[in-house]
């Protein structure tokens, strides 16, 4: 019974997300654009919206100071070979030049590269956002190098209000403490049992994707 109830709260949650995805992917107005992910954020969000994948950083994240890094200098990285990084953990990791990039979502390291290699010829560098998590490490040192990237269009999502830091944004109730650090949690979680919202939908990112305002959604 309690397996039953499960699944039935699943199925009730997304078919009052459907809705909700419904009525962003109709006020979406620019399609054709890459979002630059420090984890899997991105690649959701696109497959939401119902998106191709335009961008190598899904189903992976690189840790927040080496993204950083890795921003500062894209064009460099997509030319650099994937090499793979021996370790004893459950996924892959591969070594771009200097950075890693950990495969959570993928099965080896063949199809990391080749997934890789593939979205990164999709790469539209004139319509580029830029997300960053406050979590896996990162420091404010990390916030404010993020911040200071010249990118137009970027937001990095924080564990308390930064009024300092203008690519930053807030959403309530997404902390969590980690080895005794706190730290913003999974944005995919749902809200709660009543509604289909997950903690990133409080976030406007369609205002973000057309207008380039990071605010909250308060609809």
């Amino acid at each position: 019974l309690y397996g039953v109830k499960n699944s039935m709260i699943k199925y009730f949650l997304k078919a009052l997300e459907f809705n909700m995805i419904k009525k962003k992917r109709l006020d979406l107005k620019n399609s054709d654009f890459t979002i630059i992910s420090s984890n899997c954020l991105g690649g959701v969000i696109s497959h939401k919206l119902g998106l191709k994948f335009m961008s190598p950083t899904v189903n992976l994240f690189i840790e927040p100071s080496s993204f950083v890094k890795f921003c500062k200098n894209l064009p460099f990285y997509f030319e650099q070979p994937l090499v793979e990084k021996q370790w004893a953990g459950s996924y892959p990791i591969a070594l771009c030049n200097d950075i890693e990039i950990h495969g959570s979502h993928y099965r080896n390291f063949s199809e990391l590269k080749d997934k890789w290699n593939e979205r990164k010829r999709r790469v539209n560098f004139d319509n580029l956002f830029i997300f960053m998590i406050e979590r896996d490490g990162c420091t404010y040192e990390d916030i404010l190098e993020f911040d200071n990237l010249s990118y137009k269009n970027k937001v990095v999502f924080v564990s308390k209000e930064m009024p300092e830091i203008k690519s930053a944004i807030h959403i309530p109730k997404t902390n969590e403490t980690i080895n005794g650090k706190i730290q913003v949690k999974n944005l995919l979680g749902y809200r709660n049992k009543l509604v289909g919202k997950r903690d990133i939908d409080l976030f406007d990112y369609i205002k973000f994707f057309n207008e380039g305002i990071i605010q909250l959604n308060r609809k």
